[in-house]
């Protein structure tokens, strides 16, 4: 599978040009991760493709409609690192994410629920909400 987190030019033409429209700038990372996956019908490269083009935005937009101040700060330092976060938590687990991060594993599932109260597993077929992985990262 071609990995658009590392090269986003390998992303087929129509993929980047659907990217750069508006209706994929309001639905952000989890909006367009949805839109992908209905026409791919594979998650993971559903992501990689959403991860690519729409980052930046959901940040911004994320930023914006976070109500915790403390949470917006953290949000704001830890901006740089979210698109590898949330590869991460395709295959990890919040406490090993928050290892690598340098991130507590609480701060984790806070990123994860502000980013749309799902978390994509590595198993295609496989989706579950963040609420039994938290449960999951309570019991480590």
């Amino acid at each position: 599978m071609i990995n658009l987190a590392i090269d986003p030019d390998k992303a087929p033409p129509h993929v980047r040009e659907m990217a750069k429209s508006d209706v994929l700038f309001e639905l952000g990372i989890v909006g367009s991760m949805k839109f992908f996956h209905a026409c791919y019908k594979d998650v993971r490269l559903a992501l990689d493709i959403a991860l690519v083009t729409r980052p930046k935005a959901e940040i911004a937009l994320l930023r914006g409609r976070v109500s915790s101040l403390r949470l917006r700060r953290k949000l704001v330092s830890y901006e740089r690192k979210y698109p590898m976060i949330l590869r991460f938590l395709l295959t990890e687990s919040y406490r090993t994410v928050g290892e690598r991060f340098g991130i507590s594993h609480a701060w984790v599932g806070k990123i994860a629920r502000e980013f749309g109260r799902l978390a994509v597993l590595a198993n295609t077929t496989e989706v579950r909400c963040v609420e039994s992985i938290e449960r999951e990262a309570r019991d480590d």
